[in-house]
């Protein structure tokens, strides 16, 4: 009660000499509907729940033409919750004034406060109070008593089917309150003060009680861009309940990759390697992949790519995964058909997949998987993202490794000059590098300790390297004389392995004593031969033009 809601209430601070803060009401011309509870408070006393803490007291005004405390018609409206006890509001003016209540069938038993009314478990329908101030009877307007569902715990959940929204379209976001109808729900979002927001509340009764609460934000704007919060609270109980989202607007679609590897990448031959990009997109994006700027459908390797939704952004939507070729979605314009995700899928149609597990979202995980990597995987691979905003891509280059390993090992004569050049083709990736080793004795080069490695800064020995493509190499040693026969190794090896040949070179006087010797036997070319010493055994090369006649 204050001044300016009654002219006929005066507040006044009094003085007095104990040093204490009097305040004093007065209400002059009390009627009946003075009657009621007052409370005196310091405003520091104020709970958080906005109730008072003070000194209470109850006045009585009792006029025998008016035996129940005026009211106003919303006080007429009980709401009862499922079997709970509730008070009919029929207070009197006067402490001591009898007062019985009744029904359809007659008086209805219940204990009576004259501060509240009548306190008890009412079924549904209409009350009246009935009372008799000195022979005279007086009876309420009827008090309707409706019985609503509610719990003593909120169940609320808020619904967004898409997070992120372009400039011009409708932002619309749901709360839905379970098994309650007692509840008053509020909404806070950044466009609130302007009222731009329509709210609707629809009944759902079947096949349980559900009140969903919409909000729907037309022309959205990025300043419609912020939290979207509902706050439910209980009417019959202080009971409280808030859900909230962030709600994302663009001037137009976007496209943002982020690829968890390089521009270039290496693998193993044989090993099986994922490639993940991130993709964060709107509208929804189409995502490809390029190998070497063809399609990988048309390429038929054993590759396979995927999308998937890493991020929620559809609320409370929540589907199985469906699984569709990618020759499929090209049929279909890049629209996405679905069937469902266990039904098996001809790996020999296609073996590269697009596999979408959720119903559109606004973040994604696309993967390109490499099964059993092989030489011919090597290349430039382009994953492509696009919408009708925007298209991004990143291109990387896969290297698959390969051991080192000798193609071919030969010598060529440089005719009476008594010169020899060893040549050594390898091949591997990384590229190889090629070694030189020499076996003085020929006799002892079955044993590891009789090789030594060929320096290249030797006199008349030149040793040179020639790269003959992405992953073959020639290396060349050249010997200016060949005084004595010996034993010549190439070792190729890179990061993955390593794998040496050997030969034999024969000197050119040795090769004319052998010719020179006619009566011991038969004179046969000399063959040279290829030294593994490690299985201490030789292979034949075959027959070389090593010999001057």
């Amino acid at each position: 009660m204050s001044e300016e809601e009654n002219p006929n209430v005066e507040i006044r601070n009094e003085e007095n000499n104990s040093g204490l803060f009097v305040t004093v009401l007065e209400v002059s011309s009390a009627s009946a509907a003075h009657t009621g509870l007052y409370t005196c408070y310091y405003n520091h006393t104020q709970t958080e729940e906005n109730e008072l803490e003070g000194r209470h007291i109850y006045i009585y005004v009792p006029d025998p033409d008016v035996a129940f405390v005026p009211l106003g018609m919303t006080d007429y409206l009980v709401i009862v919750e499922d079997d709970d006890s509730a008070i009919i509001p029929c207070r009197t003016t006067d402490p001591e004034t009898p007062v019985t209540l009744h029904n359809s069938e007659g008086v209805v038993p219940a204990s009576y406060d004259s501060r509240q009314g009548f306190n008890g478990t009412f079924t549904v329908g209409p009350y009246i109070c009935e009372a008799t101030v000195k022979g005279k009877k007086f009876q309420t307007i009827p008090f309707n008593v409706y019985a609503l569902k509610a719990t003593s715990k909120l169940d609320l959940e808020m619904e967004a089917l898409k997070t992120v929204y372009k400039s011009g379209e409708t932002i619309v976001v749901t709360c839905a309150v379970f098994n309650n109808e007692v509840v008053d729900l509020q909404w806070t979002y950044p466009g609130e003060v302007k009222g731009k927001g329509i709210t609707m509340l629809e009944e759902i009764k079947v096949p349980s009680i559900k009140l969903v609460y919409t909000l729907t934000v037309p022309e959205a704007t990025v300043k419609d861009s912020g939290d979207y919060e509902c706050a439910a609270r209980q009417a019959t109980r202080e009971v409280k309940e808030m859900k909230k989202v962030t709600i994302s607007v663009h001037e137009k679609g976007f496209i943002e990759i982020k690829p968890n590897f390089s521009q270039l990448e290496a693998v193993n031959l044989h090993e099986v390697k994922n490639f993940v990009v991130e993709v964060q997109a709107y509208p929804t994006p189409r995502i490809s992949w390029l190998k070497n700027n063809l399609t990988l459908i048309e390429n038929l390797t054993e590759i396979t790519t995927d999308v998937e939704k890493i991020q929620e952004t559809s609320g409370m939507l929540n589907l199985d995964g469906f699984l569709m070729t990618q020759n499929e979605d090209a049929q279909r314009g890049g629209q996405l058909s679905a069937r469902n995700f266990h039904e098996a899928v001809e790996p020999e149609r296609n073996r590269v997949t697009l596999v979408q597990l959720t119903p559109p979202t606004r973040v994604y995980r696309s993967q390109l998987k490499l099964i059993r990597a092989k030489e011919e995987d090597s290349g430039h691979y382009t994953i492509v993202v696009q919408n009708e905003d925007d298209v991004k891509s990143y291109t990387f280059e896969l290297l698959t490794q390969v051991p080192s390993s000798i193609l071919d090992l030969v010598d060529d004569h440089h005719g009476s000059t008594g010169g020899q050049t060893v040549r050594c083709m390898a091949e591997g990736t990384p590229l190889p590098d090629i070694e030189w080793m020499i076996c003085k004795d020929i006799k002892k080069c079955n044993n590891e300790t009789s090789w030594t490695i060929l320096a290249n800064n030797v006199s008349n020995i030149i040793t040179e390297v020639h790269p003959r493509g992405r992953s073959t190499v020639e290396g060349r040693v050249t010997f200016a004389k060949v005084e004595e026969t010996i034993a010549v190794r190439c070792l190729a090896k890179n990061l993955l392995g390593a794998e040496n040949r050997e030969l034999k070179l024969v000197a050119p006087s040795e090769l004319l004593n052998s010719q020179d010797d006619s009566s011991a036997e038969p004179c046969l070319p000399t063959i040279p031969w290829n030294l593994e010493s490690h299985i201490g055994s030789y292979r034949n090369e075959g027959p070389k033009a090593e010999i001057q006649l």
